[in-house]
């Protein structure tokens, strides 16, 4: 490491405060051998170094810079007041923080009268200290080390003032080989922090204990808001508990109501099911006295699942429910809840599922004047697992309408269903109409279709022989053209000050005057469309060039040969 510090006369001094060379009358403060200065350099640092030959390996650089520090503070007699701010807090039992006034001193600079470095204080010593008039200031200059924690503790005891010069941020830095950087560092107020303050302390104390004054105030209402809010919580907690309570035995009451309905309901399995639809097929209800089952034939026997609630075939509660829409007859409004219930005026439901979609409703019916907001229809004293073994003749009887739909017998709006046809037979003829629509449509669609592949085919012949016409006009066909269309441009030019008409067949640029109203172009001999074109000079100078690089000459030639 190179040395930026040497001692003389007992004093240590910086590479940039002496002469160069031999001059400096330096000497290593570790070896006490002499040294020379380099700070004549532009590039390199500036440094001492020893003089002859030396086996020094205990240069205590920071510890060098510390005497340096208490030297500069010592010769200059000024250090700087850091800022003191302080925000007094107390934390009430409710954890919220009381904030008293702040309390801030600004930051300044103190001259003094005299600087006495390692001043010895009871047992300690002091790096500085600062005295004005009949006020002192201790200096404390940290480097590497931290102040010794018992020095600190007797400052704050005694209430002497006392500051820190922290400088650490020139351990191994760059900065320790330039003076005024030092000097910067240790005039920094942002390097230098209170040790003790008693001034400031003093008012701390006295806000302090205005705080706890007003914090116990404070806490004693808020003592009672906690006991009336953990009584109120208390009582809640008793409330809750005996709610539910009630529930476990309301619904112990329930469930008791139903518990016949329950059992059955465990016992439900897939053969079960199967064996109760064998049942059924002997069962013959009232209602097929005036319904006609043949005529729905081909609608009824939809099999959907849970359908076995009712207690006839599949067969016969579907025909009921075409019966009744036709009954209504077309066009009429039907609720779903209307159907619904027709059905299950003249349909039986199993005697267990009607109980317990009775109990169902009621639950729901109940839970709802207690404010319940929910829209389910379980029951909230059933199991998930129940309340869906549970099974709504509406859902049955609303996935057949939507059959129905689907077939194109009835139309709806949500819950709102529409038979479109008087009866059966007028559904039969709409359907079979229908059906010889869509064949004309689609006979029309195909027809259609090889129209345009007919004509795609045409256009594409036609662009084939197009390409092959054009390959057999020569060059010298060509430039004969340009030459040919290039006279019409320069007379159009002379003669009609620029403007002409291009026919869109032959491509030859004529007076408006040779047009006739029929559109008759005199040269090609047909009826075409003309487009206005403004011939210049400019234009008449780049003619071959831009007939050469478009297709006009080969058109030309293609729709007007002139051979």
């Amino acid at each position: 490491m190179l040395i930026p510090f040497g001692l003389k006369d007992n004093v240590i001094y910086h590479i940039n405060d002496v002469p160069n060379g031999r001059s400096c009358n330096c000497l290593c403060p570790s070896c006490n051998k002499p040294l020379v200065a380099k700070n004549r350099g532009e590039y390199k640092r500036h440094h001492f170094a020893h003089l002859i030959e030396t086996d020094c390996v205990n240069y205590q650089t920071m510890t060098y810079l510390h005497q340096y520090a208490q030297q500069v503070i010592e010769l200059e007699k000024r250090i700087i007041i850091p800022k003191f701010t302080y925000s007094p807090e107390v934390i009430l039992i409710d954890g919220s923080v009381l904030v008293g006034q702040l309390i801030h001193f600004n930051e300044s600079e103190v001259y003094f009268d005299t600087i006495e470095n390692e001043y010895l204080w009871n047992k300690y010593r002091i790096d500085s200290l600062g005295l004005l008039k009949q006020r002192s200031l201790f200096i404390e200059i940290t480097v590497t080390h931290k102040n010794d924690i018992n020095k600190i503790i007797a400052i704050k005891k005694s209430n002497k003032p006392a500051i820190e010069i922290v400088l650490t941020s020139l351990h191994n830095s760059d900065r320790l080989y330039s003076d005024i950087e030092i000097k910067k560092a240790i005039f920094d107020s942002s390097n230098i922090n209170w040790i003790c303050h008693p001034k400031a302390m003093e008012k701390v104390e006295i806000a302090l204990s205005q705080l706890r004054i007003e914090a116990e105030n404070k806490n004693r209402l808020i003592q009672i808001k906690l006991e009336k809010y953990k009584q109120k919580e208390m009582l809640e907690k008793k409330q809750e508990e005996e709610r539910l309570r009630n529930i476990v035995l309301a619904k112990q009451r329930y469930r008791n109501e139903i518990k016949d309905e329950l059992i059955w309901l465990s016992t439900i399995t897939e053969s079960w099911i199967e064996n109760y639809e064998i049942e059924k097929q002997s069962i013959s209800p009232s209602f097929l006295k005036w319904v006609e089952i043949d005529k729905y034939q081909a609608f009824i026997g939809v099999e959907y699942q849970n359908d076995w609630i009712f207690e006839c075939c599949r067969e016969h509660w579907q025909a009921l429910i075409i019966d009744f829409l036709y009954r209504i007859g077309g066009g009429v409004n039907i609720q779903v809840y209307d159907i619904n219930r027709y059905i299950n005026n003249h349909i039986k439901q199993n005697i267990h599922m009607a109980r317990l979609n009775i109990a169902q409703y009621q639950a729901k019916k109940k839970a709802a004047a207690n404010g319940s907001q929910s829209k389910s229809r379980f029951a909230w004293y059933l199991s998930r697992e129940e309340n869906n073994k549970i099974i709504s003749p509406f859902v049955v009887v609303f996935k057949y309408l939507q059959y129905l739909v689907n077939q194109d017998i009835l139309s709806n709006n949500n819950l709102v269903f529409q038979i479109k046809d008087k009866d059966i037979d007028s559904f039969k003829k709409r359907i079979i109409q229908q059906k010889k629509i869509t064949i004309m449509v689609n006979k029309k669609l195909e027809q259609e279709k090889k129209e345009r592949e007919s004509q795609e085919l045409l256009e594409k012949y036609q662009a084939q022989q197009l390409l092959a016409r054009r390959k057999t006009i020569s060059i010298e066909k060509r430039e004969k053209r340009i030459e040919e269309l290039i006279i019409f441009d320069t007379v159009i030019f002379d003669s009609c000050g620029g403007i002409g008409y291009r026919c869109c067949n032959c491509h030859f640029n004529l007076p408006k005057k040779t047009i006739s109203t029929e559109f008759f172009c005199p040269i090609c001999g047909v009826i075409s469309e003309f487009t206005l074109e403004i011939i210049t000079q400019d234009y008449l100078d780049t003619a071959k060039d831009r007939y050469r690089c478009n297709n006009k000459p080969l058109d030309s030639l293609i729709s007007y040969p002139n051979e």
